[in-house]
């Protein structure tokens, strides 16, 4: 299940005298925002943005190293500006860090001196920021910005003296998902000039083995639209991979003419990295590392004891007025290949709606043979746009059908998707209703997956639909490559291996109440399903032992696992390694599991207070950035106190916390707590202009909505 999330940030204006720069004036930014199945990771963005008719300060060195472990991927970011100039000048830079990834660090030196994060309560630091303006200091005023594709921009603003020169550090961390059977990470480097220094670094560390011929580096993806072929590599790359295959260092230092030759403003899109594990029919794989365990399970559509679920898919499809021109031609462009791609032992139909519903079949699913499918190829290539949007009638109509077509004997991988571009304005209007109504037809029985086209839409409506009926969300983005997003997502589930999925541990093996979501509706092929948890204390028997049930096509699957605790693979023990990756994996899984169940919990319930709980004590204990905590970045003392953060006490400090607007017409401040999935593809980034103030003390806010996968 995937969250979106936006992150909503404090800033603070200020000028600062420092040895060496005349004044410092910045503003942060850091937006963040997680698309469920989203196929754009972006693992980090750097670019720097100058102001009209202001010349560009050298970037000097740009580093970006990143450590997978068992999928488990940490990135620090460190990029130097100078200003060469004999007067001050500004620069700013735009990072875009991925959807699913948590800020855990984040620090600058300016001038000689250092300032650090340091993870803090949010409803602490908006009272902070309540004084400040009691107090009558500068606050701000809030503007709109509209992320784009699913990146989660921060935004640093640097005044540099002459002479001088500013170096920033971020850390933040994700589990990789895989998806189209592979994991990919992303660093996309647009600074907008060619750099001196410009490195690149990704460790991996597997110890199941790289697949055979599995790790490829494609060419720099200059456009965010176009396809990612495997088949043109980037050959300026270095690829080593152990004699074991189960380590491989990726490095990508282009020289400067190497950068000018890819475009006058140097590197400029997206450098990935592809690659797969080896996986067997059986239990999966399991980490144990310290007092925690990670558990990968990912059995291939090769193994013999596999055969592919039939589908039974219900297309129900918006049709309203707002769907008209390019959202619906590539709606149709997008189901005419969906449909080529049915298998003939599926079946289907196609359900429109505007303010009324419409089937294409009558009360029946029909066989994918090849007239049908130019049937409704035929049919979706004549639909036209008319009314308003009656989406409870049309998911409800969907439930039903699919239940007159289901018996004790269908075995089948029952699916239904949602597409729809705006929220309901006939019918049922409010959404809680209709997300109650869903629940009470559906029964737990089907999965609905909903997708959201374009900005106009309530994304979080869609998104407590999906959770509570088996399925996740997606934001398609209005973009030339729409029907390659719907097509994208379709061919993540149209392969399903296993249904009804559960992953159970022997008891006094692990900590039953420590172990992460271990129950799935669906497995399809090319996918993973991931488990962590705590090792129980005392454990006797010096296993963890795991046991695998499951739905298949022919005989029911039940596969048995085991572990030392003591077994610790020696690739682990290298220096690149995440040397505790199964603790902040179970962290990781952990907060995002508990930010779902919340979603759905009634506001200010104390289930939901305590699952908010839970989730604060996370954050604030692993220093990550979460919709209850917020990263201040502060400077040293001028009086040479103590450098603990937890032992100073800070005599001057400003924040300024942002108003979420979500939907087309915005929505006002949110209140503290969860912010609900994918909500904030619509929600608006707020940037803030404050007056200069003499501040003794460094102090600027990172707030943030983590998202989760799936």
């Amino acid at each position: 299940m995937d969250w979106s999330a936006f992150v909503v940030v404090a800033l603070s204006y200020f000028t600062l005298s420092l040895s060496g720069v005349s004044s410092v004036n910045m503003v942060a930014i850091y937006s963040k925002q997680t698309s469920g199945l989203n196929t754009d990771y972006k693992h980090s963005v750097v670019r720097r943005q100058i102001e009209e008719n202001q010349q560009p300060l050298d970037i000097s060195s740009l580093h970006v190293s990143s450590s997978i472990t068992a999928r488990y991927s940490k990135t620090i970011i460190s990029s130097e500006m100078s200003n060469t100039d004999t007067e001050s000048k500004e620069a700013n830079f735009k990072m875009q860090l991925p959807a699913t990834a948590f800020m855990s660090n984040f620090s600058m030196e300016i001038g000689g001196v250092l300032y650090y994060g340091v993870v803090k309560e949010k409803a602490e630091a908006q009272r902070e920021y309540q004084q400040a303006v009691d107090d009558g200091r500068t606050a701000g005023q809030v503007s709109a910005e509209q992320p784009s594709r699913g990146f989660t921009p921060f935004t640093i603003s640097v005044n540099v003296a002459a002479q001088s020169s500013v170096t920033f550090t971020v850390m933040y961390e994700e589990l990789l998902q895989r998806r189209y059977g592979y994991y990919e990470h992303r660093t996309s480097i647009r600074p907008g000039q060619v750099i001196p220094d410009l490195k690149i670094d990704v460790y991996i560390i597997e110890p199941a083995g790289l697949a055979s011929g599995s790790l490829i580096v494609p060419k720099i993806q200059t456009d965010d639209t176009e396809a990612v072929s495997s088949d043109n590599q980037l050959t300026m790359a270095t690829v080593t991979v152990s004699d074991d295959d189960k380590s491989a260092h990726i490095y990508y230092y282009p020289s400067e003419a190497q950068q000018r030759a890819e475009s006058e403003d140097g590197i400029m899109g997206n450098f990935i990295v592809r690659y797969d594990v080896v996986h067997g029919y059986d239990a999966g794989e399991i980490l144990v590392l310290g007092d925690y365990f990670v558990h990968f399970f990912a059995p291939p559509s090769s193994a013999s004891q596999l055969a592919v679920f039939p589908k039974h898919v219900i297309f129900i499809i918006d049709i309203s007025g707002s769907m008209s021109g390019r959202k619906l031609e590539q709606t149709k462009d997008a189901m005419v290949t969906i449909l080529s791609e049915l298998r003939s032992d599926d079946k289907f139909n196609i359900l429109t709606f505007s303010d009324e519903v419409y089937q294409w079949k009558n009360n029946e699913l029909v066989m994918a043979t090849s007239s049908n499918i130019k049937s409704a190829k035929t049919y979706v290539n004549s639909l036209e746009t008319i009314g308003g949007t009656n989406i409870n009638s049309a998911v409800l109509d969907g439930i039903a059908l699919m239940r007159r077509n289901t018996n004790s004997a269908t075995k089948a991988a029952q699916l239904m998707i949602l597409l729809t571009d705006g929220d309901p304005t006939t019918g049922v209007v409010d959404t809680k209703e209709i997300a109650t109504n869903v629940r009470g037809a559906n029964q737990d029985q089907f999965s609905l997956f909903c997708l959201g086209f374009g900005d106009s839409l309530n994304f979080e409506f869609l998104e407590i639909m999906s959770y509570e009926n088996n399925g996740v969300a997606r934001k398609i983005y209005e973009d030339a490559d729409a029907s390659l997003q719907l097509t994208g997502f379709f061919d993540e589930i149209a392969t399903p291996l296993l249904l009804n999925v559960v992953v159970t541990y022997i008891e006094n093996t692990v900590q039953i109440g420590s172990v992460t979501k271990n129950e799935f509706p669906n497995y399809f092929d090319g996918s993973e399903l991931v488990i962590a948890g705590k090792i129980s204390e005392g454990n006797a028997v010096g296993e963890v032992q795991t046991e695998v049930t499951a739905v298949a096509v022919t005989d029911d699957v039940y596969l048995t696992g085991t572990q030392s605790v003591n077994d610790v693979p020696d690739v682990l023990s290298s220096t690149e390694s995440v040397n505790d990756f199964a603790e902040r994996l179970w962290v990781y899984l952990s907060i995002n599991d508990k930010l779902n169940e919340a979603l759905i919990m009634e506001e200010n319930s104390a289930a939901k207070n305590r699952t908010l709980e839970q989730v604060l004590a996370m954050s604030l204990k692993y220093n990550l950035v979460t919709p209850l905590t917020s990263l201040v970045v502060i400077g040293p003392e001028t009086n040479g106190s103590d450098a603990n953060p937890s032992n100073r006490e800070y005599d001057d400090e400003m924040f300024m916390d942002t108003a979420m607007m979500s939907g087309a017409g915005g929505g006002g401040r949110t209140k503290l707590g969860v912010v609900p999935p994918n909500a904030f593809n619509n929600c608006y980034f707020l940037k803030s202009v404050m007056n200069s103030l003499s501040l003794s003390i460094i102090v600027f806010l990172i707030s943030a909505g983590v998202g989760t996968c799936m």
